[in-house]
C-alpha cells in the first residue's frame, strides 16, 4: 500500500471471484489473480468523505463505466461495509451501486441502491502485494513461461512478473503469474512448482538497483549460457 489516504489495493468482486484490473478503456473484474500494474487500483478519498477507483493509468472510473482524466461527482463512491465486504455507492442522478456487468465484468455503477445489495454489487478490498520485474546480464527478463525460470524473454508480460513475499524467518518465497511458487531442484536449477517448503525458501540480498537471489541450497542462483537459471 502507498500512503494511508490514497492506498493502492486489488479489488474482487464476491460473485465472479474475479479481480478488477485495467483493459482498454475500462475496468473489469475477469483476473484469477491480481498481477502486474493493472490489477493495482488506488482508492482516493476526497473531501466530500467519498471515495474514487483510480486506475493504473491514472484515469478515474466513472459511474457510466467509462475512465475519466479528472474526477468530477460521477466518479465520486460512496463505500459501505458488509462486514469485511464493501459496496460502492454513486449518488449522481439515481442512486445505484457499482456492479460488474457482462463476460467480461465490466464495472459500472447500474444495480438501483432500492433494489438491494446482491453478491454482484459486493467486494472484497485486498493489499496489493509487492511484484517486480528482473532483467539479467544478458538483457532478457526473468520469464516464467516455461517450467524451468530462464532470462529469455525481451517483452515483459504477466508471466515476466513475480510477487514477492517475506516469510517470519527472513526468507523470500517468489510466485509466478499462474500460482506456482520457484524452487531450488536437486541439481540446483531454479524451477516452478514449489509447495511453501524448504525448497521454496530464497534468500535476497539488496545491491542498490540490483539483487542477488541465493538458492535453499545455500548458492547464489546464475544464468547459464542459454538463460537458464
Amino acid at each position: 500500500s502507498s500512503d494511508l489516504m490514497h492506498p493502492q489495493v486489488c479489488i474482487m468482486n464476491v460473485n465472479r471471484k474475479r479481480y478488477a484490473h485495467l483493459s482498454g478503456e475500462a475496468i473489469t473484474c475477469d483476473e484469477d489473480i491480481p498481477w502486474g500494474d493493472d490489477a493495482m487500483l488506488t482508492l482516493t478519498f476526497f473531501e466530500s468523505g467519498q471515495y474514487g477507483l483510480q486506475a493504473s493509468n491514472g484515469k478515474f472510473l466513472s459511474n457510466n463505466g467509462s475512465l475519466k482524466d479528472d474526477a468530477d461527482a460521477s466518479c465520486q463512491f460512496t463505500i459501505q461495509f458488509h462486514g469485511e465486504q464493501v459496496t460502492f455507492r454513486s449518488d449522481v442522478g439515481d442512486s445505484c451501486y457499482l456492479t460488474a456487468v457482462g463476460g467480461k465484468g465490466t464495472l459500472k455503477a447500474s444495480k438501483p441502491a432500492d433494489a438491494g445489495v446482491s453478491k454482484d454489487e459486493l467486494f472484497i478490498i485486498e493489499d496489493s502485494n509487492p511484484q517486480i520485474k528482473m532483467t539479467a546480464s544478458n538483457g532478457r527478463k526473468v520469464s516464467s513461461k516455461a517450467s524451468e525460470i530462464s532470462a529469455s524473454q525481451s517483452e515483459t508480460t504477466d508471466t515476466e512478473i513475480f510477487q514477492i513475499a517475506i516469510n517470519t524467518s527472513g526468507t523470500w518465497t517468489l510466485r509466478s503469474s499462474d500460482n506456482s511458487l520457484w524452487e531450488t531442484q536437486s541439481n540446483g536449477t531454479v524451477a516452478k512448482g514449489g509447495d511453501g517448503g524448504a525448497s521454496s525458501q530464497f534468500k535476497i540480498e539488496w545491491l542498490g538497483a540490483e539483487i542477488a537471489i541465493i538458492g535453499s541450497n545455500g548458492k547464489y542462483v546464475f544464468m547459464k549460457k542459454n538463460g537458464a537459471l
